[in-house]
């Protein structure tokens, strides 16, 4: 007795349910469980249609939302856009104005033969290739000058030498000697006093002469 009291005390222990007396459950019971389970299962599939319908609905004020977000950057983007372009035509159409504007500045200034008021609307304006085009102008003109003076002192020279040549031709006389040495005639423009014979200079002699003595013709 005390082995089989001791094996069911040590079965007990480790299976407390294996000896419990099973409650019989009626029929309403029975049925206030299912209803209790089905009310249970109704509460779940509600909670999770809910879950669902508030996703859905988190989702698509999201896409209005993004959609909105997006909208707005556009237009502002289109604003900005608008307004630069503006800026731009603005600027230019003032540009076009202000050259307008000194191109009738610069040709009234050339209509007056006004050459520093010209140079002064370049040099303000800062028109570069005007003035790089002015100065090589000027430059050429320097040019055709300096060669104009040169070919007018070259024939001032010419006519000069030419002169002088007639004005010898037509007053000095030419004398020559038994021995047939010519010599030149020369006057002296102050008393008039002719010079002949040896005191005379000869022709090749004659160009010479009258630099080393001046006041004489």
């Amino acid at each position: 007795m005390g082995a089989l009291r001791r094996d069911t005390t040590l079965e007990t222990a480790l299976n407390p349910y294996a000896y419990r007396r099973t409650k019989r459950q009626s029929l309403r019971e029975a049925r206030v469980t299912e209803k209790l389970e089905k009310q249970q299962k109704m509460e779940q599939e509600r909670k999770r249609r809910q879950k669902h319908t508030d996703l859905m609905q988190a989702i698509i004020q999201h896409g209005r939302e993004f959609k909105e977000y997006h909208r707005n950057n556009l237009l502002k983007t289109q604003k900005v856009k608008k307004a630069v372009i503006t800026y731009h035509q603005n600027n230019e159409r003032e540009r076009k104005k202000d050259e307008i504007k000194n191109e009738r500045l610069r040709m009234q200034k050339l209509m007056q033969e006004d050459e520093e008021g010209y140079r002064a609307l370049l040099d303000e304006k800062k028109d570069q290739r005007l003035v790089y085009l002015l100065q090589q102008t000027d430059e050429y003109v320097e040019s055709l000058c300096s060669l104009v003076r040169q070919h007018q002192n070259t024939e001032k020279k010419k006519k000069r030498e030419e002169r002088k040549l007639a004005r010898l031709e037509d007053t000095v006389e030419i004398s020559f000697f038994p021995e047939g040495e010519a010599r030149v005639h020369v006057r002296e423009t102050s008393t008039g006093r002719i010079l002949t014979g040896d005191e005379a200079p000869k022709p090749d002699e004659l160009e010479l002469w009258l630099e080393t003595h001046p006041g004489f013709e």
